[in-house]
């Protein structure tokens, strides 16, 4: 036994335990684990840090029937059942030991056992430690505790730095359309951010697409997204129509025009004309399986596009 560690974590023999809590949890299958703490209900009630939600417990004692057992079974995420101990060490008076993978998780448990300075201090951290590397890990964590406060730091984080994000940043790649239309304020929660061009966000707006399948992306989420676009970046634009034929509401025969969105692409594809010479095999198989009056606008507009470019020849060169 140590001196220095909390009393919690001693010998059960020699605890002194009046109280226990079983701490249940379920992984993706459906596997049970449980995790037993032998407390003391001193420690968890009372002090600055105590827990409003053991507090009530045990002041109601003939309300709840975990006070003839003297013990809580309680069901938490396995992200959660995972800090448990951290927050034990804290309500037992130690520094809170707390990192990147573990602040979301202490700050749900902040809540759920309403203990408010583990709440803040787990928030303050989650404020100061979000950077652009490290965003994928607080969403994939906040989703999955529905942790609506540190969700409401990511949206706010990314409406400040999107214009610094890389498309192929995981936060991009690995998030739902919904992160999206909060950041981007088309959901009603924010004012809709104004973007002097949107080379950018046609790139971020394309691999976060790309990456979703079927179930979360509808038609009306996808054409929400881009309608916001008045310029798309070349790299963009082949993944862009391919999302355009997937979630198309009409059927388009070769003899109409392209939709706004592919006349985009077309203008993208057409100005950036010399990009093609880095173009790998997946880039050359989209476009061979794009429709013929798609590849014919690109062809007729790059030629022109590349016409205008070239040096006009003097007339004064034949004398």
């Amino acid at each position: 036994m140590q001196d220095d560690q909390p009393k919690w974590r001693d010998d059960p023999v020699d605890l002194f335990s009046d109280w226990k809590i079983e701490i249940i949890s379920f992984n993706d299958e459906g596997v049970e684990t449980t995790d037993t703490y032998h407390v003391h209900k001193n420690f968890l009630a009372h002090g600055s840090r105590r827990s409003k939600y053991f507090f009530r417990l045990f002041r109601s004692e003939e309300s709840f029937t975990e006070n003839q057992a003297s013990t809580s079974r309680i069901d938490l995420d396995p992200l959660a059942a995972q800090a448990f101990p951290v927050l034990l060490d804290f309500v037992y008076g130690s520094n809170l030991s707390i990192t990147s993978q573990t602040a979301t998780a202490l700050h749900h448990l902040g809540e759920y056992f309403e203990i408010r300075p583990l709440q803040d201090t787990s928030f303050e951290f989650c404020q100061h430690d979000m950077s652009l590397d490290n965003l994928h890990a607080y969403y994939a964590s906040a989703k999955q505790l529905h942790d609506d406060n540190v969700m409401n730091l990511i949206v706010d984080y990314l409406r400040l730095k999107i214009s610094k994000l890389s498309p192929t940043n995981p936060i991009v790649l690995q998030s739902s359309p919904d992160l999206w239309l909060r950041v981007l304020g088309l959901d009603d929660r924010r004012e809709k951010i104004e973007f002097k061009d949107t080379i950018l966000l046609s790139q971020i707006i394309a691999k976060m697409c790309m990456s979703q399948s079927e179930a979360p992306m509808d038609a009306k989420t996808f054409y929400t997204f881009t309608n916001l676009l008045t310029s798309i970046h070349s790299n963009a634009a082949l993944d862009l129509c391919e999302l355009d034929d997937r979630y198309s509401l009409g059927d388009d025969d070769d003899e109409s025009d392209l939709s706004a969105l592919q006349q985009l692409c077309v203008d993208a594809l057409s100005a950036n004309w010399t990009d093609r010479n880095k173009w790998n095999d997946e880039q050359f198989d989209k476009m061979k399986y794009r429709k013929p009056k798609f590849i014919v606008k690109v062809l007729r507009q790059t030629v022109s596009d590349a016409t205008s470019k070239l040096p006009r020849k003097s007339h004064y060169a034949d004398y």
